[in-house]
């Protein structure tokens, strides 16, 4: 049954308008295409629209919170006075290197003619991975994990379990969503417990089933789904870290208590949107006033939560070694253990060496 989607009283989505500046900048870099690597094999791929918006947002924060007016990608010349701003203004290493990814994505000679400096460049790229380099320095050795996954102080699947039962206790009231925040952090969390995927939902989209089919195959590309049918629902990955090598990736759902909850999601908790009837190609997080949730925020939001809750931040690569179901002694698995393996490698996105080297649970 198809899930009702109708409200009351929907809540109008605001947002700034967009400047010339940066309907302009987006207009040229849908014309970037994506360097080959091992990853992209494809000479003709471009990069994504949400990407781009992405590099583009930033550049217009950043150029703005300098105090700039008049808007130009020469600005980015004055490269001493940005770096310098970038590091007293933000502390956190992340926002500084996404700040510079950008930079290093828009400043190029076809955009700057004559004004483009390659000495310029490599000064921005020197700064970002001079920050890749502070930031690997951080995790390793990571204390957080070692901590998390301790097999007598850790936290548990029991542990996850009993705080999606308060979450949800305190978010729903006689089937309505009370607290949408608390809901969506409930959700996250079921989802994780059913479905190790990487960020990849924080980028999801929703959309009917009649819709879907309607697609063309470029449509499709470069975006996740959780796509609505009169008797299912299916996760489809198209954007995740190993497209290039696995494609698209589809999942049905058939948990009922997951159906349930993302009815209930469907039902009250995007009432946020413009026109709650057309769903299709609504984000299926989003902050309250209706902003897509990026991967970074996904990551930060479950950090802070569940270090709130539980008292340990946990990741998602931590939810996939909490809910790892590779037995302890591999020489004498059996077809069923190495079926649920490949099953969780693949709802992963990569091969079961990987999962066997990276993503097991040394507590199992």
């Amino acid at each position: 049954m198809e899930a009702n989607l109708k409200v009351e009283k929907p809540r109008v989505r605001k947002s700034r308008p967009r400047t010339s500046f940066e309907n302009d900048l987006t207009e040229k870099l849908q014309g970037l295409k994506k360097p080959l690597s091992s990853y992209n094999k494809d000479p003709n791929a471009f990069y994504s629209v949400r990407s781009i918006e992405g590099w583009v947002s930033n550049i217009y924060k950043l150029l703005t919170s300098m105090g700039y007016e008049d808007l130009s990608l020469e600005l980015l010349n004055n490269n001493k006075k940005i770096r310098e701003y970038v590091v007293k203004k933000y502390d956190k290493l992340n926002t500084r290197q996404a700040l510079y990814n950008s930079v290093i994505m828009i400043y190029r000679p076809e955009f700057l003619l004559n004004k483009f400096s390659q000495d310029v460049l490599d000064l921005y790229i020197l700064a970002r991975n001079s920050i890749a380099i502070e930031l690997k320095k951080k995790v390793q050795p990571n204390e957080n994990q070692k901590e998390v996954l301790d097999k007598k102080t850790g936290i548990t699947k029991e542990d996850i379990t009993k705080l999606m039962e308060l979450l949800k206790s305190q978010s729903v009231f006689e089937e309505d969503i009370i607290h949408r925040q608390k809901y969506m952090l409930y959700l996250i969390l079921l989802i994780y417990s059913k479905y190790q995927f990487r960020n990849d939902i924080a980028v999801m989209r929703v959309i009917k089933e009649s819709s879907y089919k309607k697609l063309e195959e470029e449509q499709i590309s470069g975006n996740n789904f959780l796509v609505i049918g009169k008797k299912k629902m299916t996760f489809i990955r198209t954007d995740y870290k190993m497209k290039g090598v696995y494609g698209k990736l589809v999942d049905d759902i058939t948990d009922k208590e997951l159906k349930l909850a993302l009815g209930l999601w469907l039902h009250d908790g995007l009432k946020i949107y413009e026109d709650p009837q057309k769903l299709d190609f609504t984000y299926l997080l989003s902050q309250d006033n209706g902003t897509p949730i990026s991967r970074n925020n996904l990551s930060q939001i479950l950090s802070r939560e569940t270090k709130k809750y539980l008292g340990r931040p946990i990741s998602t690569t931590l939810l996939t070694k909490i809910y790892d179901t590779t037995p302890s002694n591999l020489e004498v698995a059996t077809t069923e253990d190495l079926n649920k393996i490949k099953k969780q490698a693949t709802i992963r996105g990569h091969s079961v060496s990987v999962r066997l080297n990276h993503y097991t649970n040394p507590n199992n």
